[in-house]
């Protein structure tokens, strides 16, 4: 389900990233990119450790674990892929 799910996640990523660093005006430069990337993440993973704490009842250490198994790695390479979007967009057309 995790290889079916990241394709769909970063293609709406994408968009969406385009979109706000549109509306924002976050310049297309590496450094400004990288930063709004940076902090996407780490929401995104404070988010996902919330939700696995409160949610369902897994403490820190499990969840950390579970980043180990193949289902975890291919998530958090999906993940760490959401991060770099808006560094990718600006590489690829600094006019986005």
């Amino acid at each position: 389900s995790v290889a079916l799910e990241i394709p769909v996640m970063l293609a709406v990523s994408w968009i969406a990233s385009r979109d706000i660093c549109g509306r924002l005006n976050v310049p297309a430069r590496l450094a400004p990119r990288i930063f709004m990337g940076g902090v996407a993440f780490a929401l995104l993973i404070a988010a996902e450790l919330t939700l696995s704490v409160y949610a369902f009842g897994q403490n820190a250490g499990a969840w950390a674990e579970s980043l180990g198994t193949p289902a975890g790695l291919l998530g958090l390479a999906g993940q760490v892929g959401f991060g770099l979007i808006p560094a990718v967009q600006a590489a690829l057309r600094p006019e986005i």
